[in-house]
């Protein structure tokens, strides 16, 4: 049985859940806990496609929850954090991990402990935000940034885009007429990991003031 539901995950990456307590799913549940929970990016997004799977069991949360999870829950379910408060939260302890790549077109199975023990980027929260700068705002300046690492004419690479970024550096699309169907995929690096979205947009400003000095042959 397939249940639609919203979470929040725990500083190991377990999610954090809630279903109605008639529902099919829940009775399932109370006779046998393992369970396999997916997510993945909406569609739309450049991650689109990309997905974890988590297989293991589910277990109720017998201590309060933190006012912080209520909170986070209520914001992408619609219920109050009084009425959470009431219901009985759920968590998923994964044992089995597969992941599936849609940027570089790789799937692979994961150990729960390494998944677990894994720390978030410092910038998943302003991820999308600086994403839709990047190629919004600077649509520009990330194509002659693309012209200048690939080597591909800067109106053809006009359409080229970041397509996920994290403090050690990001992926950049290219797509010319050299690069076939949805373009190639490259990691640039970054040399001073940012911490915080100004900081990556200095980094990103440095970028791109480099590309187009290197353009002009001043560099």
């Amino acid at each position: 049985m397939v249940s639609h539901t919203t979470f929040v995950a725990d500083e190991r990456g377990c999610p954090i859940f809630t279903l109605p307590p008639q529902s099919q799913a829940s009775q399932n549940l109370q006779d046998d806990p393992a369970a396999s929970f997916f997510v993945h990016s909406p569609d739309g997004m450049s991650q689109a496609g990309s997905a974890v799977t988590l297989l293991g069991a589910v277990e109720p949360l017998e201590a309060e929850a933190e006012a912080e999870t209520l909170d986070a829950l209520a914001a992408r379910s619609g219920c109050s954090a009084s009425e959470l408060a009431t219901r009985q939260l759920l968590r998923l302890v994964p044992q089995r991990v597969h992941l599936a790549d849609a940027i570089y077109g790789a799937e692979a199975w994961v150990p729960a402990g390494e998944y677990c023990e894994a720390e978030p980027s410092v910038l998943v929260g302003d991820v999308p935000h600086l994403l839709s700068k990047l190629n919004g705002k600077h649509a520009k300046d990330v194509a002659r940034f693309a012209s200048v690492v690939s080597g591909v004419d800067e109106g053809e690479a006009s359409t080229s885009e970041v397509v996920s970024l994290d403090q050690l550096g990001f992926d950049l699309r290219v797509r010319g007429a050299a690069a076939e169907g949805a373009g190639s995929v490259v990691r640039i690096g970054l040399k001073v990991p940012p911490q915080t979205a100004e900081e990556a947009t200095s980094a990103f400003t440095k970028l791109f003031q480099e590309a187009y000095a290197k353009q002009q042959g001043w560099a």
